[in-house]
């Protein structure tokens, strides 16, 4: 999950009604910004410690190098990678941004009891790097988008 805060100084004064599609908008292409071109990194060798993936058994890594010839985290046969790839659909109000992504069902189907790692919650993990880019993108696009509804903009990320 990424947060933050964005002060507009110099806004559409008295025209909140504008502000409120230009946020909705900023916040949905940061989000498929991040699908696009941060979301493959996640599959990548080395990503388990960029992003501090779990450690996973012995033996799966062992299975995965034989029969598939690789120690990419996240993926064994490379269909999750694939499915989280392939489409996404957002959405979302002014406050936030919603990013649907068809993923493996099994990634939720198992016993926390057997210290299986939340694959699903590894995915969505940003780095500091990351989300200072994002940061840059956001402040990017709503002073864009809010310079096009009113003019002279201004906005300062605190």
């Amino acid at each position: 999950m990424i947060t933050g805060n964005m002060v507009v100084v110099n806004g559409p004064e008295g025209k909140v009604k504008e502000l409120g599609p230009v946020m909705k908008e900023t916040l949905q292409r940061v989000a498929m910004f991040w699908h696009r071109r941060m979301l493959a990194r996640h599959f990548e060798p080395g990503a388990a410690a960029r992003y501090g993936m779990a450690p996973r058994k012995k033996m799966t890594l062992i299975k995965k190098a034989r029969i598939h010839h690789h120690q990419n985290p996240l993926t064994f046969t490379g269909d999750s990678r694939r499915m989280l790839l392939r489409r996404a659909t957002v959405g979302g109000t002014r406050h936030t941004a919603r990013l649907r992504m068809r993923g493996p069902r099994y990634w939720h189907m198992y016993r926390k009891d057997y210290r299986q790692p939340e694959k699903a919650m590894e995915v969505l993990r940003v780095t500091p790097d990351e989300k200072r880019r994002l940061d840059k993108v956001a402040d990017k696009l709503a002073t864009r988008g809010l310079e096009k509804a009113r003019g002279d903009v201004k906005t300062v990320r605190i």
